[in-house]
């Protein structure tokens, strides 16, 4: 059994277990999973496109398939250098039906000053 990296909570991630993950969160009932990807061992977009792709696949393989929201775009938006993001946003939409564009904190700094006007 490999080790599980933690997840942004710093509990126990679901790297390398994705498809029992998947199993198990579909005999649950679950019909939507979102995907956050924080502490991926390297934080490449090779990465990330991998294993976003692994989960694509886990996810569709299941009866009903699970709606698929990911995190990706969010590890990449605050980059000097923009490449990056725009390179996931191009294959994002080919792995999941819902994505995070942007840093959670960004938007949550955005909901905040908005209530503020």
């Amino acid at each position: 059994m490999i080790p599980r990296f933690p997840g942004c909570g710093g509990y126990p991630g679901a790297f390398g277990y994705e498809d029992l993950d998947a199993k198990t969160f579909s005999s649950w009932g679950f019909d939507y999973l979102k995907v956050d990807g924080c502490n991926m061992p390297t934080g490449t977009e090779q990465e990330y496109k991998a294993v976003y792709g692994h989960w694509h696949d886990a996810l569709t393989e299941q009866k009903p398939p699970l709606v698929f929201s990911q995190s990706a775009p969010a590890y990449f938006a605050e980059a000097a250098n923009l490449t990056d993001w725009y390179s996931v946003m191009g294959w994002v939409r080919e792995y999941g039906q819902v994505s995070v564009p942007l840093d959670d904190r960004i938007l949550t700094l955005h909901s905040q000053l908005t209530v503020l006007d």
